[in-house]
C-alpha cells in the first residue's frame, strides 16, 4: 500500500509541473511543458529531471518520472485543471461518434449480395420434384428447421456454384443471397455442416435407390425424356485418407482396385451410371466397393431400368462386360429386353477371325456413310462467325478429309443359353473401321521401334556389372519385350563369342623380356529380329472389333446399330462433368454411408446439369439459329454447356440500402444474352424482379 501511494504521488507531482497535451490539445500546468502523443509516449520540455524506467502496466508506452520538490507546489491546481480538460474532450469525442452514427443512418448502409443463377436453378429443381419427393420419403428431423429435401436442394445449388467443403456452406450462404432467395424462411446460420451431415445420414437410412427411382420417374414424365436407348458404364472415384468403419459392416468398402484414372496408389469406390440417349440425363446410379468387378454389375442396373421404363422397351448399351454369356443369357430370358455391346477380342476370337480371313470366308460389306449420321452430327457444336478462310482452317479441313472414316460389316450368328438351358440366337457383328485400322498399325509400329531401340541400348550394357551371364541378359530382354507389349512380334537371341586375351605374367611394366599367357573369355551379344509372320497375322485384325445384339435384322440393320453405339460417349461425358466442373474429388467426408449419400446427391446435381443443357440444345435446334455471345471470340454454339450458361448470370447482384427513413432495394438489370438464355430455358423474365425476391424498390 505504501509503494502504491508513493507511486501515485510521483505521477501527480509530474502532471502538476508540466504542460499536458491530450489528443492534440495542450494544458499549461506549472513551470514546464510535457507533450503526450497519441501513441502514449511522453516528450518532456523545461527543467524537469527524468529517470527512465520499465513501461507502466497502465499504458503501452508510459514511463515513471521523478519530479523535483519545487515543482510539487502546483500539484493540486494542475491536477484539477487537467481533469476538467480531459472530461471536456471525452464529451466532445462521444458527441462526434453519435453524430457520425446519425450521418450513417441518414445516408443508409449499402449491402450487395450475389444472386447469380438462383432463379434458373430454383425453376428446374421445382420441376424435378426434389424437395417434395425427398420430404415424402425421408422422415423429418424433429430438431432441425430445414427439411431434408430443402437441404439436398441447397447442396445441389452449392455444388453448381463451385462449392466444395460442407463447412464453408454457411459462410457462402452469408456472403450471397442465393440460398436466402431459394428458401427465404431460413437464416444463413441454419446451413451448417452438422445440418447437412444429418441429411446425409438420413438419406442412407431411407435408401438412395428408392428415392432416385422416384425422382427419375418424375423427371421422365415432366421433361418427356425418351427411354428407347440407355447407355451404361462404370468409373472409379479416387479417395484420400482414412475412413471410419467402426460401425461394423461399412456401407461401401473404400479400398484399392482397378483404377480407371490410372492412380493405383489411391483408394477408390466404383460408381456405375445409366444415362438416357435423349440428352444424356442420368437415370440411375449406385456406389460400389472399390474392388468390385465390372462383370457382376450390369444385371442389377438392367433390373432397375426395367422397373423405371415399365412396359416401354429400351435398348441397353454398355461395354464389353455386358457381352458375357451369363449376362446375355439372363437378358435374353427377359421378354422384350434389347441390348447392344462390344465383345472382348480374346485370343480364341482372334484365332477364329484370322482363320476365316485367310480362307476368304469373312466377306466385309461396306456401310453407307449417310446411315451413320446421328442427331448430334447434323449441327456442329461451334460455328465460326467469319467466313474468311485461313491457313489453320484449310489444314484442319485437309486433315479431316484424310481421316474420314469408312466402315465394313460382316454379320454372323451366336447361340447362347440361359440358366434354364434354353438356347437363344443373337447377332454377332464383325466391323472394320478404316481410321481404327490406321491407328492399330501405327501403334504397333511404334511399339516395335521402341522395343528395338531399347534392345539396341541393352547391347551396349552387356558383359558389364550384372549383365555377365545368360540368365541375367535373358531377364533384361524379357523385361523390355513385356514393357513394350511386343511379345510374339519381336525377339532377340543371345550369342556367345570366345575371345583370346594375352595377359602379362608378373608385376611391372611390359618389356622385351616380359612373358605372356593367353586366356580365353566369353563375350555375349544380342541379335534382334522380328517375327514377320506373327506381325502379318496381327495386321489382318487391324481396325476390327466385335459387337453383339439381339435387335431385329430388318428393323435394325448393321449401320443403324453402329450409329447407336457411337453415342456411347454420352455416359463418358457425364463422368467428365462429374470429375471436372463438379469436382467429386477430393471427397471431404469420413463415413462411408455419407460418401454414398453424397454420390447420390452428385447424381441429382448431374440430372439438373444435363436437363438445363438439354433444354437449351433442343430450343436452339428448333429455332435453327445458334447462340451467340456466350463463348469468347464471338463463337456461336449449338450445344452450350450448363456451367457456361450459369456463369453468364454471375454479374446479377441484389443491392439493399438500409436507411433510417427510406430503406430500398434494387437488382442488376438483365442484358440481352441473359434474356435470350431465359427465353431458351422457358423461364419468364419476372423471375429476376424484386417481387420474386420478396423485396421492395
Amino acid at each position: 500500500m505504501i509503494g502504491r501511494g508513493i507511486f501515485c504521488i510521483v505521477i501527480f507531482m509530474f502532471l502538476a509541473a508540466a504542460s499536458v497535451k491530450v489528443e492534440g490539445k495542450e494544458v499549461l500546468t506549472g513551470q514546464g511543458t510535457i507533450g503526450v502523443q497519441s501513441s502514449g509516449k511522453i516528450n518532456t520540455g523545461g527543467r524537469l529531471g527524468v529517470s527512465h524506467s520499465r513501461p507502466s502496466r497502465c499504458g503501452g508506452g508510459g514511463r515513471r518520472w521523478r519530479v523535483s520538490k519545487p515543482d510539487q507546489e502546483s500539484f493540486c491546481g494542475g491536477r484539477r485543471r487537467r481533469r476538467v480538460r480531459v472530461r471536456t474532450h471525452g464529451r466532445k469525442f462521444h458527441q462526434s461518434q453519435q453524430q457520425r452514427r446519425k450521418d450513417e443512418d441518414s445516408t443508409g448502409k449499402v449491402i450487395t449480395k450475389k444472386v447469380g443463377s438462383c432463379a434458373i436453378l430454383k425453376h428446374y429443381i421445382e420441376r424435378m420434384g426434389v424437395v417434395s419427393i425427398i420430404d415424402r420419403m425421408v422422415p423429418p428431423h424433429r430438431n432441425r428447421h430445414i427439411s431434408h429435401g430443402e437441404a439436398v436442394a441447397g447442396l445441389m445449388v452449392y455444388l453448381l456454384n463451385n462449392g466444395r467443403a460442407l463447412y464453408e456452406m454457411e459462410n457462402w450462404a452469408e456472403k450471397t443471397a442465393i440460398l436466402s432467395s431459394l428458401f427465404p424462411g431460413y437464416r444463413p446460420g441454419d446451413w451448417t455442416d452438422d445440418r447437412i451431415a444429418d441429411t446425409l445420414d438420413e438419406l442412407h437410412t431411407g435408401g438412395p435407390e428408392q428415392i432416385q427411382g422416384a425422382i427419375s420417374a418424375n423427371i421422365v414424365e415432366e421433361f418427356g425424356i425418351k427411354l428407347d436407348e440407355i447407355h451404361y458404364d462404370t468409373t472409379s472415384v479416387s479417395l484420400w485418407g482414412t475412413y471410419d468403419s467402426s460401425a461394423g459392416q461399412p456401407a461401401v468398402l473404400i479400398t484399392f482396385g482397378y483404377n480407371k484414372d490410372h492412380r493405383p496408389d489411391l483408394k477408390q469406390v466404383v460408381e456405375g451410371t445409366a444415362v438416357s440417349g435423349d440428352g444424356g440425363v442420368p437415370l440411375i446410379s449406385q456406389t460400389h466397393d472399390g474392388n468390385t468387378s465390372d462383370s457382376v454389375l450390369p444385371i442389377s442396373y438392367w433390373e432397375r431400368l426395367r422397373k423405371l421404363a415399365g412396359k416401354n422397351p429400351f435398348c441397353f448399351i454398355g461395354d464389353c462386360k455386358i457381352a458375357s454369356k451369363e449376362t446375355l443369357g439372363e437378358m435374353c430370358s427377359s421378354q422384350g429386353g434389347l441390348f447392344l455391346a462390344p465383345m472382348a477380342m480374346t485370343p480364341a476370337e482372334q484365332a477364329v477371325l484370322i482363320k476365316k480371313m485367310k480362307k476368304g470366308k469373312l466377306n466385309l460389306e461396306p456401310v453407307e456413310p449417310a446411315e451413320l449420321k446421328a442427331e448430334e452430327e447434323l449441327k456442329p457444336i461451334y460455328e465460326r462467325l467469319s467466313d474468311r478462310e485461313g491457313n489453320r482452317h484449310k489444314k484442319k479441313e485437309e486433315k479431316t478429309e484424310q481421316c474420314a472414316d469408312s466402315y465394313k460389316v460382316y454379320e454372323d450368328q451366336w447361340v447362347i443359353k440361359d440358366k434354364a438351358g434354353q438356347p437363344h440366337t443373337v447377332r454377332k457383328l464383325v466391323i472394320w473401321s478404316e481410321q481404327l485400322a490406321r491407328l492399330h498399325a501405327k501403334a504397333r509400329e511404334c511399339r516395335l521401334e521402341k522395343a528395338q531401340e531399347q534392345l539396341q541400348a541393352l547391347r551396349g550394357k552387356l558383359n558389364k556389372r550384372t549383365l555377365t551371364s545368360p540368365q541375367a541378359i535373358e531377364a533384361a530382354k524379357n523385361k523390355v519385350l513385356n514393357s513394350c507389349k511386343v511379345n510374339g512380334f519381336m525377339d532377340a537371341s543371345i550369342e556367345e563369342k570366345r575371345e583370346s586375351v594375352s595377359k602379362k605374367i608378373g608385376r611391372g611394366r611390359p618389356g622385351p623380356h616380359s612373358q605372356y599367357v593367353t586366356e580365353e573369355s566369353l563375350r555375349y551379344d544380342l541379335v534382334v529380329y522380328r517375327h514377320q509372320k506373327a506381325i502379318d497375322d496381327e495386321a489382318l485384325l487391324d481396325g476390327i472389333f466385335l459387337m453383339v445384339s439381339n435387335h431385329d435384322r430388318e428393323l435394325w440393320p448393321a449401320s443403324r446399330l453402329l450409329a447407336l453405339y457411337k453415342r456411347q460417349y454420352k455416359v463418358e461425358r457425364l463422368f467428365h462433368i462429374m470429375k471436372g466442373p463438379l469436382a467429386v474429388s477430393p471427397m471431404l467426408l469420413e463415413k462411408p454411408e455419407r460418401i454414398c449419400s453424397m454420390m447420390f446427391i452428385m447424381t441429382l446435381t448431374l440430372q439438373l446439369y444435363t436437363l438445363i443443357q438439354r433444354q437449351v440444345a433442343q430450343e436452339l435446334l428448333h429455332r435453327n439459329f445458334p447462340l451467340a455471345g456466350l463463348m469468347p471470340n464471338r463463337i456461336k454454339t449449338w450445344r452450350p454447356q450448363t456451367d457456361k450458361l450459369l456463369a453468364a448470370f454471375d454479374n446479377i447482384y441484389l443491392v439493399q440500402i438500409s436507411g433510417h427513413e427510406t430503406p430500398s432495394s434494387s437488382i442488376t438489370s438483365l442484358n440481352s444474352l441473359q434474356l435470350e438464355i431465359l427465353q431458351l430455358l422457358g423461364i419468364p423474365e419476372k423471375k429476376y424482379s424484386l417481387n420474386a425476391f420478396n423485396m421492395k424498390s
